[in-house]
């Protein structure tokens, strides 16, 4: 298609108007017909250009479009159109619950209590439209001023919503990426990928298009306790491909509280979603449970994770709390690496309106150049404007882009933890640390100092698929060695905790931890190597225990982690040892359990069932680690035998491995007793060297 240029020094965008519905009476139209649709010439010198209409006979209800160019200069209160106040742009009606911000106020949907908002533009006023475009073929058809267009069916689908907004019928024009912009103009979309923050800052609101809506999908969001809505529609919402499209976190975050939220032919609003999101991310495991004992298909109910599902909307949501400074760059790129997208070089061009101004200024959008050549050049200038930890946070390319670089093009195995970033592993970088990127060869020559090497990892690295495991009915013992040997050394068993949750300041020091958990879940009944009565308030007690932890914990998983590396040995000790093998005996004539037992065992099995989830999220592509020089270690699961660990200007440990005269970046990694400055506490300082990271 033919486009006009749009005129740079009038700030000048295409909107579109949508025409009302109407029933056609004239004669049938056919295909061959219609003529292709052009974007004609304008007038630069027109002060409010637009694009002649042609009306034409249809015999369907296609929707009808005008589209035309309009100024964001030309406010209504700008003081250069003093000369036309007497322009009225009159009205524009929208229902008024669009415009509630009280959380407690309730809402109208049905009929309208409509109000009417003055435009802030000579030419009226536009929302912008974020939705998901869908497969690339063009079956979807559209009259744009009278010409027929083939565009998405998502489009259409969605146009054909919009037309039936009362704030459409009465003039409100959008904004719509597909048609606004000339797709096949590389240097216009490089131009408009600058500008896509702006615009959607000053729409008066966003529309977000979900998709298709489900049986009762009016009521995915009607409750704001779990226990009462109705669960499968609010997970069809969710599960929508709309949240994983990477060009909606930065429309999101330039969002406003009336935004309209559209699913099928249900709306709602903004705060009525983060108010449900809030709600399932409190009490989400507990959820969980309650889904898996109602499905009827566990072959796909059961294998998500609801709490990432949460989380991902719920982070998407919260970026829009962030007016002063903008997002946090790290939940940004997170959520990127996390978002698909056709083009992969929109990883980096879809969130450009949220990175930092001095980064964003520097980065040119350029649809013509490579993706790894994009990578690197977004690389280098992360480097420069926000340190070394902002790039090694997110390397570990296996694009064959050098292995330093940020690769946004997909998940981490492992789950990004911000913990890691507020250590202090480099003492606040208070030494003369160095780094900078070889023009030559890409290569990342960083000083640094060589701390520690891997000796052994543990092997099963946990993944989704684990969280509604079962637990394992092995129990690994051999009875004939004499017994179960319970590693007594509390200085141990507190590194080998601390150590599987990455140092997480969640843990606030409760004495009850994962290791109270048993490795056998219930003890036989021909076991009498102890008087054990079953029927015992003792007894109920430990089962409310194990409720607790596998209610509350993803106990499965963990299990499933430790029963599989059952003799790895930590610091010399088997890890099945640093469990008892049964629920230990508990002494009710002593101590809280004394004052009241039960609420004792359920504060102890909440305190290891917190241990546990935040093992679980820890060891998702990770591994626990034996170092040569005998210290523990959390570090990628791809790391092997004789990769080195290093601290950098980074506030948390790296691991590398030998590569030719460089080393290869493996990842981040926590070494205990290494994370706050302790490798220079010493007299002797550490020897700095010039590392090449290839």
């Amino acid at each position: 298609m033919e486009y006009k240029p749009l005129c740079r020094e009038r700030d000048e965008i295409r909107v579109i108007s949508i025409e009302p519905s109407k029933s056609y009476s004239s004669r049938r139209g056919t295909e061959n017909s219609w003529t292709p649709y052009i974007y004609h010439p304008l007038s630069i010198g027109n002060k409010y250009p637009c694009v002649p209409a042609v009306r034409i006979a249809v015999a369907e209800d296609l929707v009808h479009c005008k589209l035309e160019h309009v100024s964001l200069q030309d406010t209504v209160d700008s003081p250069s159109n003093e000369d036309v106040g007497s322009t009225n742009p009159g009205t524009i009606k929208v229902p008024a619950w669009r415009l509630q911000k009280d959380e407690k106020s309730d809402r109208v949907r049905d009929p309208y209590e409509d109000d009417k908002p003055a435009p802030r533009f000579l030419w009226g006023d536009f929302e912008a439209l974020s939705y998901t475009w869908g497969e690339e073929n063009a079956n979807g058809r559209v009259v744009v001023n009278g010409s027929l267009c083939h565009v998405h069916q998502n489009l259409e689908a969605a146009l054909r919503r919009l037309r039936a907004l009362p704030e459409t019928e009465y003039g409100m024009k959008y904004w719509i990426d597909a048609l606004c912009i000339d797709q096949k103009n590389i240097p216009e979309r490089n131009a408009e990928v600058k500008r896509m923050r702006e615009i959607y800052e000053r729409a008066w609101s966003i529309v977000v298009r979900l998709g298709e809506g489900t049986e009762d999908g009016d009521k995915a969001c009607d409750s704001r306790t779990i226990w009462e809505f109705k669960w499968k529609p609010l997970m069809d919402l969710l599960r929508k491909p709309y949240w994983k499209r990477v060009w909606i976190i930065q429309e999101l975050a330039m969002n406003h509280h009336h935004t309209l939220f559209i699913c099928g032919d249900t709306a709602f609003f903004r705060q009525e979603l983060e108010l449900t999101l809030e709600s399932c991310m409190r009490d989400s495991l507990l959820l969980q449970k309650w889904l898996d004992a109602k499905s009827d298909d566990s072959a796909n109910e059961n294998q998500e994770n609801l709490f990432g599902l949460f989380q991902r909307v719920s982070s998407l949501m919260e970026l829009n709390s962030h007016k002063l400074h903008g997002p946090r760059i790290e939940d940004v790129l997170s959520l990127a690496q996390e978002a698909s997208s056709k083009d992969m070089r929109d990883k980096i061009y879809g969130i450009h309106g949220l990175l930092p101004t001095a980064l964003s200024s520097r980065i040119q959008p350029r649809y013509d150049s490579s993706l790894n050549d994009i990578f690197q050049d977004f690389s280098k200038k992360l480097l420069q404007e926000c340190g070394l930890d902002s790039v090694l946070s997110w390397g570990g390319s296996d694009l064959g882009l050098p292995s330093w670089c940020v690769d946004l093009s997909g998940p981490l195995s492992r789950y990004h933890i911000q913990s890691l970033r507020r250590r202090r592993a480099n003492l606040d970088g208070k030494f003369p640390y160095t780094y900078r990127v070889s023009n030559s060869t890409n290569y990342l020559l960083c000083s640094g100092v060589f701390i520690d090497t891997i000796e052994s990892a543990t092997e099963c690295s946990l993944n989704l698929s684990d969280l509604d495991g079962n637990l394992s009915v092995v129990h690994d013992f051999d009875d004939s060695q004499g017994g179960h040997p319970i590693v007594e050394d509390g200085a141990l068993r507190g590194t080998l905790i601390v150590t599987l949750l990455l140092g997480h300041s969640a843990r606030s020091g409760h004495k009850t931890s994962f290791l109270a958990a048993p490795w056998v879940e219930n003890r036989r009944d021909n076991d009498t190597s102890e008087d054990f009565d079953f029927a015992s308030d003792e007894q109920k007690t430990r089962e409310l225990f194990w409720i607790v932890v596998k209610i509350k914990g993803y106990f499965g998983a963990f299990d499933k982690f430790r029963k599989a590396n059952s003799t790895f040995k930590v610091q010399g000790h088997e890890l099945k040892y640093f469990f008892p093998r049964w629920m230990p005996r508990i002494d009710a004539r002593h101590g809280r359990y004394k004052e009241n037992l039960t609420r004792a065992i359920f504060s102890d099995g909440s305190h290891a069932a917190t241990d546990v989830r935040l093992a679980v999220v820890s060891l998702f592509g990770r591994a626990l680690a034996n170092t040569t020089k005998g210290h523990l270690a959390m570090v990628p699961s791809k790391a092997r035998k004789g990769d080195v660990i290093a601290i950098v200007d980074c506030p948390f440990p790296i691991v590398l491995r030998p590569k030719g005269q460089g080393y290869e970046y493996i990842g981040e990694c926590y070494l205990h007793g290494f994370m706050d400055g302790e490798a220079f506490a010493g007299d002797e300082q550490p020897k700095f060297e010039e590392i090449m990271i290839v």
